[in-house]
């Protein structure tokens, strides 16, 4: 008979590997991820301009999201440049978590 105890090994064993699998994985897959995200909404932008004249200029706004690009920081000097946005802040953030969660 197996004890609750080797079956609580065994379930935290197999959390532990698809946390690790999960935290790896992204590594690989985000970029690859954003980047068909992104070749999509650009493709988009041609047939969007048919439906209307309002949808190209969006989806490119959309598309500076996903690239590091400028930003407003209260400066006298105007605008300076910064790497927190779009995909750039989302992948940090995934590497910051996973070295939380893999400790």
């Amino acid at each position: 008979m197996v004890g609750v105890a080797q079956v609580s090994r065994a379930h935290t064993k197999l959390l532990n590997s698809a946390n690790c699998i999960r935290y790896t994985m992204f590594y690989p897959l985000y970029p690859i991820g954003i980047g068909a995200e992104w070749w999509l909404l650009y493709r988009a932008i041609a047939p969007g301009s048919k439906t209307s004249a309002v949808i190209p200029p969006i989806f490119y706004f959309c598309l500076m999201l996903y690239i590091p690009g400028l930003y407003s920081d209260g400066d006298s000097r105007g605008m300076s440049t910064n790497a927190e946005t779009g995909s750039y802040k989302m992948y940090t953030y995934m590497i910051k978590q996973r070295k939380k969660v893999m400790r």
